[in-house]
């Protein structure tokens, strides 16, 4: 039996390095190397704001998750992309997090 689609909040478990990891990455790429490297589909509501910069907050914590921990990486549906699963968990590790609506 395989996992159920979006039943796992891996930001809840990720440190601040290994998001700031995956931002380096995110930063340092555009848009769409971003997307690719993580594997992700684009944001629609969070955003981590880094500098003058915006980046898709759900490919940045799936991407930091594959970076720490290659041997079970996810996928985008193996998680939600809502405020307790992106926005609460990156914003308690300190990270400034941009909502484009409201829930």
């Amino acid at each position: 039996m395989g996992r159920q689609r979006g039943s796992r909040n891996p930001a809840a478990q990720l440190k601040s390095e290994d998001i700031r990891v995956a931002l380096d990455q995110a930063v340092a790429a555009n848009r769409e190397e971003l997307l690719e490297q993580a594997g992700a589909y684009p944001s629609i509501k969070y955003w981590l704001r880094v500098g003058s910069r915006v980046v898709d907050a759900k490919a940045v914590i799936q991407l930091a998750w594959n970076l720490a921990y290659p041997s079970d990486p996810i996928e985008a549906a193996d998680f939600r992309g809502d405020k307790a699963h992106v926005a609460t968990p990156l914003r308690r590790l300190g990270f400034d997090v941009l909502q484009t609506f409201k829930e």
